[in-house]
């Protein structure tokens, strides 16, 4: 793996485990100042500090995993986001059954009262989070 695809590697699924293996370089269990430096990974010395939740100068297993979490979390508030911009004809930040039957969403089409739980005729995005977060 390159070290400047680093930080992208948590971001886009490899595991806490193999970011462990790949960067613990002295097997301790954590990734310290030191060996984030030495590897130099392009954005982790940035972020170290809020990867380090503990703050004791190591990146653990158990951080990794929360910030894989956390940016698979914005990560799918921006794809809903999107989705929304995309079939929004009206531009008024919500979906009606017209705007998806328009953009043939099959499934958001046969799920539409289901989705729509305030049951205003529109899908906002906190409905449409929810949906997609429980599929």
């Amino acid at each position: 793996m390159n070290n400047n695809n680093s930080l992208n590697a948590i971001r886009n699924g490899v595991s806490p485990q193999k970011m462990m293996t790949l960067y613990d370089k002295n097997n301790d269990g954590a990734i310290d100042r030191e060996e984030a430096t030495a590897i130099d990974i392009r954005g982790f010395m940035d972020k170290f500090d809020e990867i380090d939740s503990n703050n004791d100068d190591e990146i653990d297993i158990d951080e990794l995993r929360k910030i894989r979490k956390r940016r698979r979390k914005k990560k799918k508030g921006q794809n809903v986001k999107r989705l929304i911009k995309e079939m929004d004809v009206n531009e008024d930040g919500k979906l009606d059954e017209f705007e998806i039957a328009l953009k043939e969403n099959i499934k958001l089409r046969s799920n539409f009262k289901k989705i729509d739980t305030n049951s205003d005729g529109f899908i906002d995005f906190e409905e449409l989070d929810t949906f997609l977060k429980n599929e």
